[in-house]
């Protein structure tokens, strides 16, 4: 299945608040942002951040892993400004090099994006040199300690042509021929629905590129394929219809399988915004669910908190919020909206195994006689699980039909070159507004 990895700034210990989505969260993860946001930061404060990082490691239940994030959606945001990004790659390499072996499962690649608030930086000239930069470093690093190579994470930016060629550059330069990078991830997704209106999944094409890879290298090990920050009910659902494909068809034959991923901090963040207003699903018999207010669910909730001290607490602030006053957790409560977005998960998983909907996708040769079959199937499926689906039918069929695409693409040999054409054409229909300038000449 694809896993949701917990986004979190907060070491996250035993106890009653992590009872509440141990049942559903394996993978944590946690960014060294608070070490290197900071005008002074350094090896110093490096260090630092690598002592909270290791308490939330050491405190993991035996099932669980922890992902380490590099920081570096805080250049995006402007945290840290240009002048800066060459301190910033050796502080992440110091950790990379001193911490990541002991410290955590996994590692997020650093990438260096675009400065939002730095326009004149972004130039070709100037982000291909950075990220070559942190590439060699990273490579370096790595080769001294080939452990690590099963830790790394590389992440792919695409959303602009201009990255698009930098990291296939970057890619080809250092990567191509490394057989132990075997874990990807797709970054730059944050900002891409809110910017161009897109009402279709941005990380289809790249998810095909990475598989070719993976699928090239045939290693006898699972490589992970994450798609960093993504929430929508259609993404996440075609995350999980992918996970299928690709494993179940594509890779059948093979020595190599993939785990899909994903991460967001929204389901907590927006938890918090609708406190008051906060609803569950709750399983019934026979494969049914209801979805209601937790104040109308409070002798419900037993079937989805399952540890006693995490319930007794649930049901507490459920109180206090139904006499109107202060709630006595706010962080233990809002991770009940977590819970809920991972059982829609698991009614997203239950929809495609008992609709066989990879092999009914295999039926079907032309896209239209495909959406034909399907929309009926997801308008009847939005009646039954309203509180999952509702208006998504539309995004979800365009998303088939990208999916479509860059399957015949697959069955038909996989050409590379009619690859970067499909991926080419999908970042024009993502339509983000340039932001590189290429000044290659």
């Amino acid at each position: 299945m694809a896993n949701y990895i917990h986004t979190t700034s907060d070491i996250i210990t035993r106890g009653v608040a992590k009872n509440v989505i141990r049942p559903y969260v394996k993978h944590y993860l946690f960014s060294l942002i608070n070490g290197l946001s900071n005008q002074n930061f350094g090896f110093n404060t490096v260090d630092r951040i690598a002592i909270e990082v290791k308490r939330f490691y050491d405190d993991l239940y035996e099932d669980e892993i922890m992902f380490v994030d590099s920081a570096g959606y805080s250049i995006i945001v402007g945290d840290i400004p240009p002048t800066q990004i060459n301190a910033f790659i050796e502080c992440y390499m110091y950790f990379l090099e001193k911490y990541c072996e002991t410290y955590c499962d996994y590692i997020f690649s650093l990438d260096i994006p675009i400065f939002l608030n730095y326009h004149s930086f972004n130039t070709y000239s100037n982000l291909y040199k950075r990220n070559y930069r942190s590439n060699q470093l990273m490579k370096h690093t790595l080769d001294n300690n080939p452990v690590l190579y099963n830790k790394l994470i590389y992440v792919w930016q695409f959303k602009i042509w201009e990255q698009y060629d930098i990291w296939c550059r970057n890619y080809e330069e250092f990567w191509i021929n490394e057989s132990r990078l075997r874990h990807f991830a797709i970054g730059g997704l944050v900002s891409v629905r809110g910017v161009t209106g897109i009402k279709f999944s941005p990380y289809i094409a790249m998810l095909y590129k990475l598989l070719h890879i993976v699928a090239k290298k045939n290693l006898k090990e699972e490589s992970i394929l994450h798609v960093l920050g993504i929430y929508g009910v259609h993404d996440r659902f075609t995350l999980l219809f992918l996970q299928q494909l690709f494993n179940n068809v594509y890779l059948k034959d093979q020595d190599c399988s993939v785990q899909l991923s994903y991460d967001t901090i929204n389901y907590f963040v927006s938890g918090l915004f609708k406190i008051r207003d906060l609803d569950s699903i709750i399983p019934g018999d026979n494969g049914s669910y209801i979805c209601d207010l937790n104040d109308k669910l409070i002798d419900q909730m037993h079937k989805i908190v399952l540890y006693p001290d995490a319930l007794q607490a649930i049901k507490d602030n459920i109180k206090c919020l139904h006499n109107k006053s202060s709630l006595c957790d706010t962080r233990v409560y809002c991770y009940l909206n977590v819970v809920k977005q991972l059982i829609s998960d698991q009614i997203m998983r239950e929809v495609i195994i008992q609709h066989d909907l990879v092999n009914q996708f295999l039926q079907f040769d032309n896209f239209n006689s495909l959406k034909n079959n399907l929309r009926p199937l997801f308008l009847s499926i939005e009646k039954k699980y309203p509180f999952v689906f509702k208006n998504y039918t539309n995004k979800i069929m365009n998303n088939f039909k990208w999916i479509h695409s860059f399957h015949k693409w697959w069955l038909g040999g996989r050409d590379p070159i009619r690859l970067e054409k499909g991926i080419e054409l999908f970042i024009k229909h993502i339509n983000f507004p340039k932001a590189v300038h290429d000044d290659r000449g």
